[in-house]
């Protein structure tokens, strides 16, 4: 949703979060590699990009002197994706919560992210079931 205009760097360190974030748990779900093939089309990046190489402390130092809009916006893709799993593991948790500590943003953002999140899945399934999807 917030990504195609990231510059080169931050959509490598933004795969690299990403990847961290499906890989810390060590299960790789559908609804999460689904949602990584969404990033690399939205991100025009090759469907075969290795997100698998980078450095989880490289990738957050990419956007620590950002805006807070886009720290927001790369926050709320991430809370995104650990929803998309149906399992939002502890693990998951902790990593998010690294990433924004390291952002600087208040302790209640990811939870909001969360909720939003999960009202906008609702949504897309009414639209869905109104489109007969």
């Amino acid at each position: 949703m917030f990504l195609a205009n990231l510059s080169d760097s931050q959509k490598d360190a933004f795969m690299t979060l990403a990847y961290k974030l499906i890989a810390v748990d060590g299960v790789l779900d559908e609804g999460e590699l689904a949602m990584m093939a969404q990033y690399k089309q939205e991100m025009s990046l090759p469907p075969d990009y290795d997100e698998t190489q980078g450095d989880l402390e490289t990738a957050i130092a990419v956007f620590t002197s950002e805006s807070d809009a886009l720290k927001k916006q790369i926050m709320f893709e991430l809370v995104g994706l650990a929803c998309a799993g149906n399992d939002y593991e502890n693990e998951e948790y902790s990593l998010i919560e690294q990433v924004r500590t390291a952002f600087d943003l208040r302790a209640d953002f990811p939870g909001k992210c969360e909720v939003y999140v999960s009202e906008l899945t609702k949504l897309y399934e009414k639209i869905g079931t109104l489109v007969g999807k």
